[in-house]
């Protein structure tokens, strides 16, 4: 890793000639490296605030809601809770209508130019 001294300024200063095309050279190759170890850096920064890899997708959360559904029930069929076993056998046939709806939607929404 390069050291993090500063960069000598360009041009004129107190009556000494520029500096020579390859210190130029050398210190826009100095400036490039940094702005390339700051652009990374906060690559690397912005990366934890985006969503992770392993986020369950909306098929995903409606299986598993499904799954939840299911397991409620039985225990409010067990408890004789007609009422309450009916409304959520109402939730769980909507989330099997969604999951349909997911399955059957194109997996791709890329679209491609024609030609020429």
């Amino acid at each position: 890793m390069r050291s993090s001294r500063p960069l000598p300024a360009l041009g004129f200063s107190h009556g000494k000639p520029p500096l020579p095309v390859a210190a130029i050279q050398q210190y826009i190759r100095e400036l490039y490296y940094r702005l390339c170890v700051v652009t990374y850096r906060v690559q690397q920064s912005t990366r934890s605030i985006e969503a992770p890899m392993n986020t369950p997708s909306k098929l995903e959360n409606l299986l598993f809601v499904r799954a939840m559904l299911k397991e409620i029930r039985n225990r409010t069929v067990t408890e004789d809770e007609g009422l309450l076993t009916h409304l959520i056998d109402m939730a769980y046939y909507e989330a099997d209508d969604q999951i349909r709806n997911q399955q059957d939607e194109p997996r791709s929404n890329i679209t491609f130019p024609p030609f020429g």
